[in-house]
């Protein structure tokens, strides 16, 4: 056991205590025998402080450490929480009754990040967000990391996600990325002690951009109309959408042809056989709460008025899995309450399948974007990847950013299939066309546009030694002012730093202009991570832009709003709902173009909850992985049949996905609108904002009638 703390440190430690004005709390994550010990900086700062340590280890916590250790504890009322030996992630902990008083309590954070195994070390770097949860959110907080000396790169690997072999990473490394996104403040760390510990302590950023600090709208909203009588015009709803209990998740059979006469199907997680034909009934109900992913909404056909006095006949799109087979639609006919009861599941777009059978080529289904275009006389799909890393640079299978064009969001205009059934709960799988109604497949970009951003260490190198983009985000597409403009992913820098750049056409897409980084108020591409950037014409407001963004900063996570005129500048980042964060990735993603007029005065907006897999990558050690899922299954057996409230604190582990529906006045919309453009305006003022005054001024741009604007809440 480690007698003595680093010289200096318990005095900024004290003075960190004597600025909050009350006895703190000492949080240890990790607490282990023999080694250095938040008790001892618990004895140093008086008789007052509260000293609460989390081990993983197997047997009772107390019996593994020293008499002078128990006898800190026991002088400082101290709790010692044991989460076993597996699991060294405080999800594990939050999890269990006894630990119900710790989330957001704790003025000092104290992470040991040293552990036997490689496995156990990265654990506790990829869930750094869950220990995270214990920091105070009404006051500052401490951070403290303890760990072993190693900045060179180690030779140690362990067991990731799905049995990959991941080389391990250092914990220094978390805490350099955490500097660079100013999530701790007056960093420190000491040299390395002759027992080979550092210590690193930092002031944990004191708000969030998704934090109580800034208001969440539609939580602020609902809980409004839960206590005011507003117009019916103004309440809003939350409910979850619904599928036919028996409708069937679709498939279809991507042919690939070998010989003249011979076929055969490609494979898929759920079908061992390539050859074989016959799927078993699976509801397209378990597969949104468990596979499906990357959602759009649109009306499905052209040439859709704004206002419609009826709801208009919606297409929801989603693709199949992470790593997916096709892009499928599924139609509405009650404004986005239930999909599926008017028309069996189309295609929208397959893989790419070997020798090209699908006349693609390439794969565009992983970050496609889809909008309607020329007015709304055409739909337009853009979508592909550049160069993957275990390919040749610009191999033919990854060669860049493709687009095609067609008169309907189907695959294809042949007669349109329903499942034939097999018996005994089984159907024969459909073959998708060859023939598809999309035309002009042409590649418009590769990773070496000018202007696209490419910063991580990984990334191909250009000719000048800039990093080649390979677009591996989600894309968002939206005509705009007579152009197209196009959102792609800007990665900044390692992994949590992603961005967003855009780059126009004013020729239907046969030129584009160079990339530009967006210019989003009272935000830096350094702060955190928007997961990707969701585009769509503002459905109240002729004239603006409005987007909606899955954003995770200084560990919190939400789904947020921001408006534009120009596609280039935005308004700050105004959470909608906010949600768990897992690591650099937010557990919720707004559905693209999810904000739809469902009626004369209603707006209908869906977000996908609980992401199936946003919670693991290839870095996740495999022991979190089987636990996060084992976790997202038991609570969904013990789930309750009442709706889950909204504004609740992040929740610990995963919960199955489901697609939720918020509905609520156009005034209110209206009313988010003209705080963002003001705001927007207000800081773009030093660069001349006269078509942002002229825009505000406008009242007819608003499609809202101003008595119903006006008997909203002021939210």
């Amino acid at each position: 056991m480690v007698d003595t703390l680093p010289e200096g440190f318990v005095g900024r430690a004290s003075s960190f205590a004597q600025s909050t004005g009350r006895a703190p709390r000492v949080c240890e994550v990790n607490t282990r025998p023999g080694a250095p010990s938040a008790a001892l900086l618990c004895k140093e700062l008086g008789e007052g402080c509260e000293f609460i340590g989390i081990t993983f280890l197997q047997r009772r916590a107390n019996a593994d450490l020293s008499r002078k250790v128990r006898r800190l504890l026991h002088n400082h009322s101290a709790q010692m929480l044991s989460a076993g030996p597996a699991l060294l992630s405080a999800r594990a902990i939050l999890h269990h009754p006894a630990a119900a008083t710790l989330p957001r309590s704790c003025d000092v954070l104290v992470l040991h990040m040293d552990a036997p195994s490689a496995e156990g070390r990265q654990t506790l770097i990829v869930d750094l967000s869950a220990a995270m949860e214990l920091a105070r959110l009404d006051a500052p907080t401490m951070l403290i990391m303890i760990g072993r000396h190693c900045d060179a790169p180690s030779s140690s690997t362990y067991t990731g996600a799905w049995g990959s072999i991941q080389s391990e990473r250092c914990w220094r490394h978390a805490w350099r990325k955490m500097e660079t996104r100013r999530d701790i403040l007056d960093s420190q760390c000491t040299s390395s002690t002759p027992d080979g510990w550092i210590w690193c302590t930092g002031r944990l950023a004191p708000t969030s951009a998704c934090t109580p600090d800034h208001p969440a709208l539609l939580e602020t909203a609902l809980a409004a109309t839960r206590h005011l009588e507003a117009r019916s015009a103004c309440k809003v709803s939350r409910d979850v959408v619904t599928f036919p209990k028996r409708l069937l998740a679709p498939e279809w059979k991507l042919l690939v042809p070998q010989d003249n006469t011979t076929s055969a199907a490609v494979d898929d997680d759920d079908e061992p056989s390539l050859l074989s034909t016959v799927r078993s009934f699976v509801s397209i109900q378990r597969r949104v709460m468990r596979r499906y992913r990357y959602y759009s909404l649109m009306h499905c056909g052209l040439q859709q008025p704004r206002v419609a006095l009826a709801p208009p006949e919606l297409c929801l799109l989603f693709k199949n899995d992470v790593a997916e087979r096709w892009v499928a639609m599924i139609t509405s006919t009650d404004g986005g309450r239930t999909f599926g009861y008017t028309r069996y599941p189309q295609l929208v777009l397959p893989v790419q399948t070997r020798n090209n059978s699908h006349l693609i080529p390439t794969t565009m289904t992983h970050n496609a974007a889809f909008a309607s275009i020329d007015g709304g006389s055409r739909f337009a799909v853009i979508g592909g990847r550049f160069g993957p890393h275990f390919l040749p640079l610009g191999s033919r299978a990854r060669p860049g950013v493709y687009m095609a064009t067609g008169l309907s969001l189907r695959w294809s205009t042949a007669t349109e299939q329903s499942p034939r059934y097999a018996g005994r709960g089984q159907y024969y799988l459909d073959a998708a066309p060859q023939s598809t109604q999309w035309r002009d497949f042409r590649l418009i970009f590769n990773g070496t546009h000018p202007g696209c951003v490419e910063r991580r260490p990984r990334a191909w190198t250009r000719a000048d030694g800039s990093g080649a983009c390979e677009f591996d985000g989600r894309l968002s597409l939206v005509e705009h002012n007579g152009e197209l403009v196009l959102f792609a992913r800007a990665n900044s820098g390692a992994s949590g730093l992603r961005f967003v750049q855009a780059t126009r056409s004013k020729d239907n897409g046969r030129s584009w202009s160079p990339f530009s980084q967006l210019h989003i108020e009272q935000w830096a591409p350094s702060n955190g991570d928007l997961y990707f950037f969701s585009v769509q014409p503002n459905p109240v407001h002729n004239g603006s832009l409005v987007a909606m963004v899955p954003v995770v900063h200084h560990f919190s996570a939400c789904v947020s709003l921001t408006f534009s005129v120009d596609g280039l500048r935005w308004s700050p980042l105004s959470p909608l709902v906010r949600c768990a964060a897992y690591g650099e990735r937010s557990a919720h993603h707004p559905v693209s173009g999810g904000l739809v007029r469902v009626s004369q005065e209603r707006i209908a907006l869906l977000v996908h909850e609980s992401v199936p897999y946003i919670y693991v990558d290839k870095r996740t050690p495999e022991v979190l992985r089987v636990w996060l899922e084992d976790a997202k299954v038991r609570g969904w057996r013990h789930a309750g049949s009442g709706t889950p409230a909204i504004g609740a604190a992040a929740k610990h582990g995963p919960e199955m996905s489901q697609l939720v529906r918020y509905e609520f006045g156009c005034g209110l919309l209206a009313q988010w609108t003209r705080k963002g453009l003001q705001a927007l305006r207000d800081g773009t003022r030093r660069d001349g904002g006269s078509t942002l005054d002229e825009i505000l001024a406008n009242p007819q741009r608003f499609q809202c009638s101003t008595s119903r604007d006006s008997a909203c809440p002021r939210l």
